[in-house]
């Protein structure tokens, strides 16, 4: 449906889940890191989603909403991030290698 750890949109998990009919736990579904068969046991169901919304993208609106109704995800696009955090990661450490200092570049 995503890409997983490459990226997917947070309305795409929401359908799966919806579809799946619910989440189980991490004590009864933990992450395991690697690819593997779905092994899902609607038995083990704990929570469902009802529905979602898109609301606006105004903070105050959004403060407003979460205020009256409760949690929300936000996703954002974290590609533009990674390179400001790994050029200031650069600018701010010194890595030395058999005495040398190397460049991060």
């Amino acid at each position: 449906m995503d890409d997983g750890c490459d990226g997917g949109l947070p309305e795409n998990a929401y359908k799966a889940i919806e579809s799946l009919g619910g989440l189980e736990t991490e004590k009864d579904y933990p992450y395991e890191g690697e690819d593997e068969k779905c092994h899902f046991r609607k038995s083990d169901v704990k929570v469902t989603i009802q529905g979602a919304v898109n609301i606006t993208k105004n903070e105050t609106q959004m403060a407003q909403w979460l205020y009256e109704n409760g949690p929300i995800s936000i996703g954002i696009n974290a590609n533009a991030m990674q390179v400001i955090i790994f050029s200031l990661v650069c600018q701010n450490i010194q890595i030395v290698k058999n005495s040398k200092l190397i460049s991060c570049n």
